[in-house]
């Protein structure tokens, strides 16, 4: 099992990385989470073939994670895709995300894949995803908003999307081999960030350290990449395998590792 980021920043971009955006992979399945930038090309850049891509699971109805929706369809309709492709997501994401595609008529094109959306309930469930079991669960952002968490025989990844800090934590996060946790700033902003439906990397690195992970990566970043050495303190204060990963790069996951 592997993970890989199309990008790493909130709601602005920055010179070096798309928003977040990340593909979980195991065997022949390949779970794309929210669609930004030029989701195509970065697939590419992480040497995935894009036609290969099996479920879309869009975490919520922000623009920053949505809206790449048609410039993916668009494109693996050009390349001559006819698969299927799962779209996952709760019914008020799948709502705007049918709606953004309707404006280009995306589903009336002639010869277009089927597009298979699945509403899910804002509760936790466990879903197949062929090779790996999809765990989802409910976030605190303000919106409805689901985390998920990725189990296969080498390990667990957890994303737990955009969230304020949460009182209690399922059951199932508990000691996953990756946590994947946003971090909007320094602590010194909380206040700001939680009201917005965001943590600090202070408040990453306790989540890291409460679920007993075995590495932490932050994403969801803020532009200004001079505030990211101080941030990577600041969770490592609690937590001391933190990291940004790197955009495109592949991380594995074997024997409950990340390599």
């Amino acid at each position: 099992m592997k993970v890989q980021f199309l990008g790493v920043t909130g709601s602005i971009q920055s010179a070096r990385s798309a928003n977040v955006s990340l593909l979980v992979s195991h065997s022949d399945t390949k779970v794309l989470i929210d669609v930004s930038g030029s989701p195509v090309q970065a697939l590419c850049l992480c040497n995935v073939d894009p036609l290969g891509l099996t479920h879309l699971f869009l975490t919520h109805s922000h623009v920053d994670h949505l809206y790449g929706l048609p410039s993916l369809v668009h494109q693996l309709w050009l390349l001559g895709r006819t698969d299927e492709l799962l779209i996952l997501g709760n019914g008020e994401t799948l709502k705007r995300a049918r709606a953004l595609c309707a404006v280009f008529s995306l589903e009336e094109k002639k010869g277009m894949f089927p597009l298979i959306w699945t509403a899910l309930d804002e509760m936790e469930q466990a879903i197949s995803c062929t090779s790996m079991e999809l765990q989802l669960f409910p976030v605190n952002h303000g919106i409805p908003t689901l985390g998920c968490l990725f189990l296969s025989e080498q390990g667990s990844i957890a994303y737990l999307a955009d969230t304020a800090p949460m009182e209690s934590y399922p059951r199932i996060l508990h000691s996953p081999s990756l946590l994947i946790h946003e971090a909007g700033g320094m602590d010194s902003g909380r206040d700001l960030l939680n009201s917005k439906g965001h943590c600090s990397a202070l408040q990453a690195g306790r989540a890291g350290a409460s679920l007993q992970a075995g590495r932490l990566f932050l994403c969801h970043l803020p532009e200004n990449q001079e505030l990211y050495a101080d941030m990577l303190r600041e969770a490592r204060s609690l937590f001391p395998q933190t990291s940004i990963p790197e955009v495109f790069r592949s991380y594995e996951i074997e024997r409950g590792k990340v390599l």
